[in-house]
């Protein structure tokens, strides 16, 4: 693969991050998840690593996360994005309420590695959220 195709690879992995984040996260919007990622997802965690099917994955995010409304408005944050290959890498923050934190101004960090194939999310590792760290 030459450094175009590569470097082209990589900026449409970051542009299907950035969709999950901006608008299947922060809107809420599950339905998006088969557009995104599949048809299965493995999900690495500090409780441990899953696959499931990204329509059952997307249940679960209904579950837990709730439906349209979005993330309350007192909520800023920000993220960065690196790309090799089929992997990118998400470095984010925000601030604002979650659920166990003691106040609207809660800083929070993650660190999240995402494998892409097919212009889909297969594969993702999330050790969890670090808590008033200023990365």
């Amino acid at each position: 693969m030459s450094n175009s195709d590569e470097s082209s690879l990589e900026e449409r992995n970051k542009a299907v991050i950035s969709r999950w984040i901006d608008e299947m996260w922060a809107e809420r919007r599950w339905e998006l998840a088969p557009e995104l990622a599949g048809p299965f997802y493995t999900r690495h965690e500090s409780t441990g690593t899953f696959t499931v099917k990204i329509e059952e994955h997307m249940k679960r995010l209904q579950g837990l996360y709730g439906g349209k409304e979005k993330i309350d408005d007192s909520t800023e944050g920000a993220y960065e994005l690196i790309a090799e290959g089929d992997k990118v890498c998400v470095l984010s923050w925000f601030k604002g309420f979650r659920k166990g934190g003691e106040s609207g101004f809660d800083l929070y960090n993650s660190l999240q590695l995402f494998r892409l194939k097919d212009g889909k999310i297969v594969e993702t590792w999330f050790p969890g959220f670090v808590k008033n760290v200023e990365w």
